[in-house]
């Protein structure tokens, strides 16, 4: 399938930073601040990223049978084109079978089949993890990124855990906040510098 202009541009962007192993994401990007300092002390010897080979189709299509559905073809391109995870937002793009893992060791397929048949809340029916919702990235402390699979635009759910478990009625659908409305313009807000927090206030102000 031949690529826009725009959608060529941003995947060569994807790129170059997932090469750049010192900022391929944000946990390795990150500097400490003056608060962290004053409490924890100097950082640890810096570590960098991994980068991972592009996943082929068979890896891709393995994954979308185990899944029982299709990944958004941005998605695809962006494994099949970019590299099997490791660049991104927060910890990174979680990847495929042989690709960048989430920090339990579990690839994307694996992570959502165990939210799969996770309850989190038992009123009116609403105590699983919604159906092809695919958390695609973690912040820590259980926070995601979350990709929206059943909906052709592909909105990017941010899965705000300390939201979930301090409130009083605890609704899973309340902690699932829109972060962006598409995952390439995701990409395209996180490589533009901006935080989770600055996403979701642009997603919310172009609703």
């Amino acid at each position: 399938m031949a690529m826009s202009q725009d959608e060529d541009e941003l995947l060569n962007r994807l790129r170059a930073r997932a090469d750049d192993l010192t900022r391929c994401n944000d946990s390795v990007a990150s500097r400490p601040t003056p608060e962290t300092l004053l409490f924890f002390g100097p950082p640890r010897p810096r570590r960098t990223g991994v980068r991972y080979p592009c996943a082929s189709e068979a890896v891709i299509a393995d994954a979308e049978a185990e899944l029982g559905f299709r990944l958004p073809q941005f998605l695809r391109t962006v494994y099949r084109v970019v590299g099997n995870g490791g660049f991104g937002p927060g910890s990174g793009l979680i990847g495929l079978k042989g690709g960048a893992t989430h920090e339990d060791g579990q690839n994307l397929v694996q992570l959502y089949q165990q939210w799969e048949s996770t309850a989190f809340d038992r009123r009116d029916d609403r105590d699983l993890w919604p159906e092809r919702l695919l958390p695609i990235c973690s912040y820590g402390c259980a926070s995601y990124s979350c990709l929206d699979c059943s909906r052709r635009s592909g909105e990017v759910l941010y899965f705000d855990n300390d939201a979930y478990v301090t409130a009083e009625e605890p609704c899973l659908e309340d902690a699932l906040l829109l972060e962006s409305p598409s995952l390439a313009l995701w990409f395209e807000w996180w490589l533009d510098g901006l935080r989770v927090d600055e996403r979701r206030q642009e997603a919310a102000d172009q609703s």
